[in-house]
């Protein structure tokens, strides 16, 4: 794919991807500004197609969107949110046959 036609995707889909992704979070384009440390205009800009973000930029909208989830996540699962898949801790019932031996000592 030539640069001409990334370009091209790219003005497309992601002035769409920066507002639904703002958007599914809840945040204002003033908010996202806040947590990303990009000016407001320039949110807007992004997300009207009328500036493309550099890459700098893209990864400073890409970590603000990351630390939301992340406060998210917590806020709805608790302080195990951040663990990842398959790293949850499992606790095991307790109950009288776990907790004794299966034979008697003699």
């Amino acid at each position: 794919m030539d640069n001409e036609t990334k370009e091209v995707i790219a003005r497309a889909e992601l002035p769409l991807l920066f507002r639904n992704i703002r958007n599914a979070l809840g945040l204002s384009q003033e908010k996202m500004s806040e947590l990303s440390g990009i000016s407001r205009v320039q949110i807007s800009y992004y997300e009207t197609a009328d500036t493309v973000p550099t890459m700098a930029t893209f990864y400073k909208w890409q970590s603000a969107v990351i630390k939301e989830i992340q406060r998210l996540r917590k806020n709805k699962w608790g302080a195990n949110a951040d663990k990842k898949e398959g790293q949850e801790e499992v606790k095991q019932p307790q109950d009288k046959a776990s907790t004794t031996s299966p034979v008697s000592p003699k």
